[in-house]
């Protein structure tokens, strides 16, 4: 469904668009509280502008083991983020799936 990321320190929240330095990411939960970090390797759409197809990844140490060539680019998963006027502002909603593992969290900052 679609989702908007809210927190009183961040009202504008977004996933973020660049990957977490590896450090960041893993058991001790240093980012998002999650072993994962959900980012995507794509820009954010403007105002007026329709639905834009991103895929979000997921950053996780151990991904090498899972298979993945890249800590940064695990378990791909199809998104759309839409942005829409919030005052001065702009507000991003998202069209997420349920992540594709159980040890996976979607994370804004």
């Amino acid at each position: 469904g679609w989702y908007r990321f809210y927190f009183p320190s961040a009202p504008y929240a977004t996933i973020p668009t660049t990957a977490p330095l590896k450090q960041y990411v893993g058991y001790d939960h240093q980012s998002c509280g999650t072993n994962a970090v959900s980012w995507m390797d794509d820009s954010l759409p403007t105002i007026g502008q329709p639905p834009k197809d991103v895929t979000i990844n997921f950053a996780w140490h151990a991904n090498y083991r899972k298979g993945f060539r890249d800590y940064s680019k695990g378990h791909p998963s199809p998104a759309k983020i839409v942005a829409c006027p919030a005052g001065s502002e702009t507000m991003y909603l998202y069209f997420l799936s349920p992540t594709p593992d159980c040890y996976l969290a979607y994370c804004a900052l």
